[in-house]
């Protein structure tokens, strides 16, 4: 599973990923043409994410980094299949914590 860090995880994050296996985290600036098609999960928004939203035909879940949705492309998400979860109610770190039994569960769900 390819996940694309828009959300800074941090290291003790990135080591809990790796060891679920087969999980490579990707970094903004690591994005390209060929790796952009391969990701299932995207952990923040920008630019970037619009961009894998049009290429990846993998992709399934979206952790915005913020409570509002009002400048994401949700009838998109809704026609595509794509869970996405919001900030809504917790802080950047209360959202890291939760969200990252989510990414952990992932795999079984895709």
């Amino acid at each position: 599973m390819k996940i694309l860090d828009l959300f800074n995880l941090t290291e003790q994050q990135q080591t809990k990923l790796a060891g679920l296996g087969d999980v490579q985290v990707i970094e903004p600036q690591d994005l390209n043409d060929n790796n952009s098609k391969e990701i299932d999960a995207i952990y923040g928004w920008d630019a970037h994410a619009e961009e894998v939203l049009t290429a990846s035909p993998k992709l399934k879940f979206i952790q915005s980094n913020s409570a509002g949705v009002d400048y994401m492309p949700l009838s998109e998400f809704q026609k595509k299949g794509i869970i996405w979860q919001t900030l809504a109610a917790f802080t950047q770190n209360q959202s890291a914590k939760q969200s990252l039994p989510m990414f952990c569960r992932l795999p079984a769900v895709l």
